[in-house]
């Protein structure tokens, strides 16, 4: 399995979820599979199409579970420069250019999947139970992300925003 080169917390979770892994630059997925280094690697499939990496590589499971997450960061100085007037406003342009951004990359990820599909990508079904097996394991793992990779009240909101999300039944609730 692939795994980004120096990011030595990101390994460890792999490996702790059971996975023989690899550490590679992104340059080198394209030989790492070509020599057989590594089989499988998560990423978004727009990547997966943009680099080819699916041609050594034709099997993608069809569970969605690999969040792309971005964020614009100011310091507290830096934003308390802005008048507080204007905060709520930059705040809801935010907001508002972030749903147009999540509707784009997943209309994208939609897009790349069926391109592969017509260049012979097998998307695999996962029957329930698996998925399940899958979300198991990965909440395993929900103790190690807790603190260094995020704070526990972002977490918890975050875990409750997909549990709702999930109850409404939404698109790729997996």
């Amino acid at each position: 399995m692939f795994s980004w080169a120096g990011d030595n917390s990101t390994l460890d979770l792999w490996k702790n979820a059971g996975f023989t892994v690899v550490p590679l630059a992104s340059t080198d997925i394209m030989p790492g599979l070509q020599t057989g280094m590594i089989n499988a690697f998560a990423t978004p499939p727009v990547a997966a199409l943009s680099f080819q990496w699916y041609s050594l590589a034709p099997n993608m499971t069809d569970v969605r579970w690999a969040p792309l997450v971005g964020a614009t960061i100011l310091d507290k100085r830096s934003w308390e420069k802005i008048p507080a007037d204007a905060r709520d406003a930059i705040k809801a342009a935010a907001r508002k250019a972030g749903e147009k951004i999540q509707a784009d990359v997943r209309k994208g990820g939609l897009e790349a999947v069926k391109a592969m599909k017509e260049h012979k990508l097998n998307v695999v079904p996962v029957p329930e139970d698996a998925v399940a097996a899958w979300r198991s394991a990965a909440e395993g793992v929900y103790p190690k992300l807790v603190g260094p990779f995020v704070p526990a009240d972002m977490f918890d909101e975050a875990k409750k925003l997909v549990e709702e999300f999930r109850a409404k039944g939404g698109a790729g609730a997996n």
